[in-house]
């Protein structure tokens, strides 16, 4: 039975007498919670109540959390690969002995994550770390709450963006990553849905977990990517990233804002490039700016913007030189609805 210390787990308002939030309307079940998530309202550090999961991958589970010393909602990001490990109640086990130094070495690379976002203080577009500690065999990031939704999410529901408009909704992450770069990393997973827009407008960036230094090369590692919106030299273990890397994710990225569509894949583009032009799909994009956004889809690094300062110029170039597209106003009920607000 899930003790719910008066708390909603969706957003820590109080619960009535029927058990409902007064503040979302929701109700738990103890039957909603997957074993192996977290139960709802565990504590950690001794500060941390859990609520429950808002998102999930094959290294990691987060969960909608409350901070008990200052009192507000954060998110809390646990290091759980499910194809390694169990859980019974808050232990973790691995489920053979070959897999326990590759949980050991996950645990450090996730630790890595935390310290590659805290290097980006006080940045619009980066998600801020709050704190990273270790408990239960595994290790939390904690970081600020995102009210909002993943651009993959935000473009499903108000459909395809003119260019202008994705260069003024992704700026902030253009600057974000322009900082990272400057701190001697890159992001290595840019895309649609490691970007989240805010109920506000703003956009940030999420998910550090494939930062790396830029130029150095730490031996061969292991691939993990995303398939349409990594560029060629990802795909080999033995390459190292650069800045060039990031170019071309943030290119595909623009890429499927102004078309609704996945560029192909970078490894099979070499073989035979079907890209097709984004004004060719009806995308509202002028001769300027298509040019800019194919530069950033080279397929070869050197060819592509060598630094986010060169793209964002070229992008504002070539934005603010031609003619403007007349936008469709995104209807307040359709984004009331998207955000989930209740007014």
């Amino acid at each position: 039975m899930i003790e719910t210390k008066g708390q909603c787990p969706y957003c820590f308002g109080a619960l009535d007498k029927k058990g409902a939030c007064e503040n979302c309307g929701k109700k738990l079940k103890p039957s909603g919670v997957p074993a192996k998530h977290l139960p709802p309202f565990t504590l950690l550090k001794n500060r941390y109540r859990v609520g429950v999961a808002i998102g999930e991958g094959g290294f990691g589970i987060t969960y909608r959390g409350w901070d008990e010393l200052n009192g507000y909602a954060v998110a809390i990001k646990e290091y759980f690969p499910s194809a390694m490990i169990t859980r019974e109640g808050n232990r973790l086990t691995c489920k053979t002995d070959d897999v326990r130094q590759k949980f050991i070495l996950g645990k450090k690379r996730f630790a890595s994550e935390a310290k590659n976002m805290a290097v980006i203080k006080n940045v619009k577009g980066v998600t801020a770390v709050l704190d990273f500690f270790s408990e239960n065999d595994t290790v939390y990031i904690v970081m600020e709450y995102l009210d909002g939704v993943t651009l993959d999410k935000y473009l499903s529901a108000v459909g395809k963006l003119s260019f202008e408009r994705a260069f003024s909704l992704l700026r902030p992450i253009l600057e974000a990553v322009r900082s990272l770069h400057k701190a001697g990393f890159i992001h290595a997973d840019i895309s649609p849905d490691n970007i989240m827009i805010m109920t506000n407008g703003d956009s940030k960036l999420i998910d550090f977990g494939s930062a790396s230094h830029v130029g150095v090369f730490e031996g061969r590692r292991q691939v993990t990517l995303k398939k349409h919106f990594a560029p060629p030299e990802q795909y080999n273990s033995g390459m190292v990233l650069c800045a060039e890397t990031d170019v071309y994710a943030i290119g595909a990225t623009f890429y499927y804002a102004v078309t609704l569509t996945r560029p192909p894949e970078s490894v099979k583009r070499e073989a035979r490039d079907d890209l097709r032009l984004p004004g060719s799909m009806g995308a509202k994009i002028t001769a300027d700016e298509e040019r800019a956004l194919l530069t950033a889809l080279k397929l070869r690094a050197e060819e592509r913007f060598g630094t986010i300062d060169e793209l964002i110029n070229a992008f504002s170039t070539a934005s603010g030189n031609c003619s403007k597209f007349k936008e469709k106003e995104i209807k307040p009920s359709l984004l009331k609805k998207l955000f989930g607000m209740k007014k």
